[in-house]
């Protein structure tokens, strides 16, 4: 079996530092160490996708990288590094390569003489103290997975091709859904590991891109969600006609597009989408119940849709909502549905940058103070920068213990890959609630101010911010 990793069984000092809201850390040793990943001696159940920072100890200094958990065993847990740079692959060839076999290549095995350069089976360089070792080696690296990824596409467009003229076959279609689905997050996860590997810069990574969606869009063109979550429409991913449909969870293609619009469907994000609605619901619902009058934010509001839920007990506890959103469409399209429900004289809408809102001054005279602020969908796409300065102007603009509602998609949860190489959705940051905590914090907001909520899926998480 081919690995195309220089690996090698190493004992190193390395101290994980893990980013769920523990945010605890684990002081262990590697059981072997490669140039793009490790296994590590740990018993606790990391799960599959989870990201860790890594701290190594080598050659008497620390090198630092994360890492994303390939799998857990009963012997510890397999990660691969995310983008290490020169400067860490450096160290850690420095530190392997004198444990490296003499005899045989440590890529695929055969048998080789001490004065081979290059592997005669797979080709990859075998000069580890060649000064261009690690550049030639990147090289053959490259080529290899660049091979491997056109291949599968190759055979998954035959593949659908198959499926779509031959609709009445006897295979359940489930089972075909299946199979296509695989696929599908397959050659995500190959181009992942492409992008990952640190060692191809932008202007690459948008050509191949541009390349991998050439080459699949005479099949995903046939799906009306993934067609539109690739081209955009409005100008910005995760409009708010896109996530309408998502709500109502409904195929809208024939054929092959229908088996692809329900995969995209059953996708964990998009239930987690549909999980973070129902759950805004009710958080609004026991707010609205505790506290009338309530004066209400909703920054980045969209079509409104939890509103179909709320309008009883926004009548009953007599509430007002200012709903905030840059996009004219949205904001007519969700007046519309607050007059229909009835409440439009206690919804007022407005066209604004929620990035505006980083100014204190500004939005106090603007907008005034709020029992209630919260958005569910926006914070996912700004810069950590702009997220602190919301996060400390929206506190200061709550009356006193008044709340800040914000949703965070949490990288660990699900697999992105999917929505950076298959659909263009990739604008959102990847965080994890380690992140989310240390933004807190540089805000001046502390954890003990704080409540988790996950919706169903456990892939977006709610903090609700109680100000004292």
């Amino acid at each position: 079996m081919r690995r195309y990793d220089l690996r090698c069984n190493l004992n190193v000092p390395v101290r994980v530092i893990y980013t769920n809201e523990e945010m605890s850390h684990c002081d262990t040793y590697t059981k072997n160490l490669g140039l793009h990943g490790a296994f590590l001696s740990l018993k606790k159940y990391l799960s599959k996708g989870f990201w860790t920072k890594l701290i190594f100890k080598l050659q008497n200094e620390k090198i630092e990288t994360k890492g994303i958990v390939l799998r857990s065993e009963d012997e510890g847990v397999a990660v691969r590094f995310k983008s290490p740079d020169l400067k860490v692959k450096q160290t850690i060839f420095d530190t392997i390569k004198e444990h490296l076999p003499h005899n045989n290549c440590p890529f695929c095995g055969m048998l080789q003489t001490s004065k081979d350069t290059i592997c005669s089976s797979c080709g990859f360089p075998l000069d580890f103290y060649s000064p261009l070792f690690l550049e030639e080696f990147e090289k053959r690296l490259l080529k290899t997975k660049l091979e491997t990824i056109y291949s599968y596409i190759d055979k998954f467009v035959k593949k659908c091709d198959f499926v779509d003229t031959h609709k009445n076959q006897t295979l359940p279609k489930e089972m075909i859904m299946l199979d296509l689905e695989n696929d599908i997050y397959t050659i995500a996860n190959l181009c992942r590991e492409i992008e990952e590997l640190g060692i191809c810069d932008n202007d690459f990574l948008s050509k191949f891109k541009r390349d991998i969606f050439e080459k699949t869009d005479l099949v995903f063109s046939r799906s009306y969600f993934i067609s539109y979550a690739r081209k955009w429409p409005k100008g910005y991913p995760g409009d708010y006609k896109l996530l309408e449909l998502i709500y109502r969870n409904m195929p809208l293609s024939s054929g092959i597009g229908e088996i692809l619009d329900k995969i995209f469907l059953r996708a964990k994000l998009a239930e987690a989408v549909r999980g973070r609605l129902n759950t805004m619901v009710k958080l609004l619902q026991n707010e609205l119940s505790a506290r009338s009058g309530l004066k209400i934010l909703n920054i980045a509001c969209g079509s409104c849709r939890e509103f179909i839920n709320l309008s009883k007990e926004l009548k009953e506890s007599k509430a007002h909502i200012t709903c905030v959103d840059l996009d004219d469409e949205a904001l007519d399209f969700a007046a519309r549905r607050a007059y229909l429900l009835g409440i439009d004289n206690q919804v007022s809408f407005r066209k604004y940058n929620a990035i505006r809102m980083v100014k204190t001054e500004r939005i106090l005279k603007e907008f005034g103070k709020y029992d209630l602020i919260y958005s569910i969908g926006l914070f996912d796409y700004l810069s950590d920068e702009i997220v602190i300065g919301l996060f400390e102007s929206l506190y200061e603009i709550l009356n006193k213990q008044g709340k800040l509602i914000i949703a965070f998609k949490d990288t660990n949860a699900y697999d992105p890959s999917v929505y950076h190489w298959i659909v263009n959705w990739n604008a959102f940051l990847q965080r994890t609630p380690y992140d989310i905590f240390m933004l807190l914090d540089k805000a001046g907001i502390s954890k003990s101010q704080i409540t988790l909520i996950r919706e169903p899926s456990g892939v977006i998480t709610f903090y609700m911010i109680e100000k004292n």
